[in-house]
């Protein structure tokens, strides 16, 4: 843990290690944002819109 600016405490988003690389599709439903697909490095998924499309997240990241 370390100390805030408000003198609170707070937890560094990466103190439990860093997160593997992946993606989130989201899509507004309803007047809100809900998350419809993730997935991580190292599996395919493939997406129909706004166009078809097939991605692995790892090979989003430098070698």
């Amino acid at each position: 843990m370390a100390v805030g600016p408000d003198a609170g405490t707070w937890e560094h988003p990466y103190a439990g290690g860093v997160p593997a690389a992946g993606l989130t599709r989201d899509e507004r439903a309803g007047g809100r944002y809900v998350e419809r697909t993730t997935v991580l490095a190292g599996a395919t998924t493939s997406l129909d819109e706004p166009f078809p499309v097939e991605i692995d997240p790892a090979g989003l990241t430098r070698q």
